[in-house]
């Protein structure tokens, strides 16, 4: 028992001593940790990577569904990966690991001088017990991407207000403008930030200054090619907006930000939990236990620090109720960059740590255990339950039946696949002459086909034959009446340690092919 507790005196004693280390140690296992967990586990990437690598390929200013950065970085990840390894493409999960490292790097950097460095060191370690820190970065999105461009918008906006520096407000208008390339829901931030200046004596002089509005400036700048393709598209990504589920009384107006404010709140129940245990320890008296300096913040670091901890959330709320619309829980997954910090700024003075070793024990037992646990979870409960999990499906066999299948037939290399999402976008991803993908045969959604050019090319049709028709969908039979269809074919199944052999009754797919035009 010595032994095991001897791990959490260790962590108490480097962030009481040597904050900066502790930091740095607990980023760097979370980046490995979390990084290798896919990419040796996972033997298809989840369903969001394999839809941005479908865009991403494709290199456009837009798509029907995000803005363009997150596909773009994980095509080019991809590239200079050279491709494929350990079983999928592991560059997608290191960008995911890199995004939350990034973001945890400037918290620090914001932490640090405002309230010392292991007030600093505990804000920082406390957002790995944010649930949006962990599982949901095993898939690189937009939503996670935004997590460090939303944490540096943060960083560098402080220290634009506290320094008066041109380039701090410069960095700031290049970070917004690279978040309009993750999500519209950069809007949030910038309403946040302009209850800041509204709000202190320090944003309210910036008003006469022109460094905000430079930086502004070079925001829309930055971001103009995109809004130039929004309007060539005809709105194309507000079209998909408005299919969200939308409120048809007053009851579900009110449900649908009571539903969004309960998720935020239930994403941070670790965190709720531990700030509990120490208020509790403290109220008893724990004058033995080890102490957490916190320097004494300025009243401008504070206000800054709680408005944009607690304003991005309000905002959401009033914007969920307002709309009309749902917000998906994953849409919070940036908001709470500084819920470490708020909570050390409460607390003032010092804090002591009740029971100091046992919960860091505890602490590093879920940062490490948390990830292993999640990925037996995810190997093992899909053939105990005999229910199909995306990133357990066969997609290097999937992608290769259908190349090979099209190579039968044709002698050439398939450069285009017709299917939805999952089932063409895995053949776009794993195949070797990812082709690119025209989703569910709309060449809306699929700009960059050019509907004479594929009459010369032909292209193959895949889709799941989720309920044992045999038959291909709908879409299928009503655009491409002369096709060829090949089957259904059912694909491997994979083999776990302990487990055996776990079929997969999804795992079926039907083949279909338009012969490309006589040379």
């Amino acid at each position: 028992m010595t032994l095991v507790f001897s791990s959490g005196r260790w962590l108490v004693r480097l962030i009481q001593g040597k904050p900066g280390h502790a930091v740095l140690v607990l980023t760097a296992a979370h980046l490995v940790l979390w990084t290798l967990l896919p990419a040796l586990t996972f033997t298809a990437a989840p369903l969001d990577v394999v839809e941005a690598y479908l865009w991403g390929h494709e290199w456009q200013w837009g798509y029907h569904k995000p803005p363009p950065l997150a596909p773009w970085l994980l095509e080019a990840g991809l590239l200079a990966s050279g491709g494929q390894g350990f079983g999928g493409p592991w560059s997608a999960y290191l960008l995911s690991q890199i995004s939350v490292v990034i973001g945890f790097w400037a918290v620090w950097s914001l932490a640090r001088p405002m309230v010392g460095g292991p007030a600093a060191a505990i804000a920082v370690l406390a957002l790995e017990l944010n649930f949006y820190t962990t599982i949901p970065t095993l898939e690189f999105n937009p939503n996670v991407l935004q997590i460090p461009l939303w944490s540096l918008a943060i960083l560098h906006f402080h220290r634009a207000l506290t320094t008066a520096r041109w380039r701090f407000f410069l960095m700031l208008g290049v970070w917004m403008g690279l978040l309009i390339y993750t999500k519209y829901s950069a809007l949030i931030l910038a309403l946040a930030f302009a209850v800041v200046v509204v709000a202190t004596e320090r944003g309210r002089a910036t008003l006469k200054s022109p460094k905000l509005y430079l930086g502004a400036a070079l925001a829309l700048l930055i971001a103009a090619p995109h809004f130039y393709w929004i309007v060539a598209s005809d709105y194309l990504p507000f079209t998909y907006a408005l299919t969200q589920k939308t409120a048809e009384s007053l009851a579900t107006r009110l449900y649908f930000p009571a539903n969004f404010l309960a998720a935020q709140i239930a994403c941070h129940a670790l965190i709720f939990l531990v700030v509990a245990f120490l208020w509790v320890g403290n109220r008893r008296g724990a004058e033995c236990c080890p102490e957490i300096p916190v320097r004494q913040a300025t009243d401008f670091d504070r206000l800054y620090v709680f408005i944009l901890a607690l304003g991005p959330l309000a905002i959401s709320v009033l914007l969920c109720f307002a709309m009309g619309i749902e917000f998906l829980t994953m849409w919070g997954m940036p908001m709470f960059a500084l819920s470490g910090l708020a909570l050390v700024l409460v607390a003032r003075h010092s804090f002591r740590l009740w029971l100091g070793s046992r919960l860091a024990t505890l602490y590093l037992l879920v940062v490490v255990g948390l990830p292993i646990a999640t990925a037996i979870g995810l190997a093992i409960i899909p053939p105990v339950t005999d229910r199909a999990n995306r990133t357990m499906w066969p997609a290097e066999a999937h992608a290769r039946l259908v190349t090979d299948k099209w190579h039968d037939a044709t002698g050439r290399p398939l450069s285009v696949v017709a299917g939805d999402i999952w089932a063409a976008g895995l053949v776009g991803l794993y195949s070797p002459d990812r082709p690119s993908v025209l989703i569910e045969g709309d060449f809306r959604r699929s700009p960059w086909i050019d509907p004479e050019a594929l009459k010369s090319t032909g292209f193959a049709i895949v889709w799941r034959d989720r309920w044992g028709t045999k038959e291909a969908p709908v879409w299928v039979q009503e655009n491409f009446p002369d096709r060829r269809d090949l089957g259904v074919f059912d694909l491997p199944s994979y083999s776990l340690p302990l487990v055996g052999a776990a079929p997969d009754p999804y795992a079926v797919i039907g083949i279909s092919i338009v012969m490309p035009d006589p040379d």
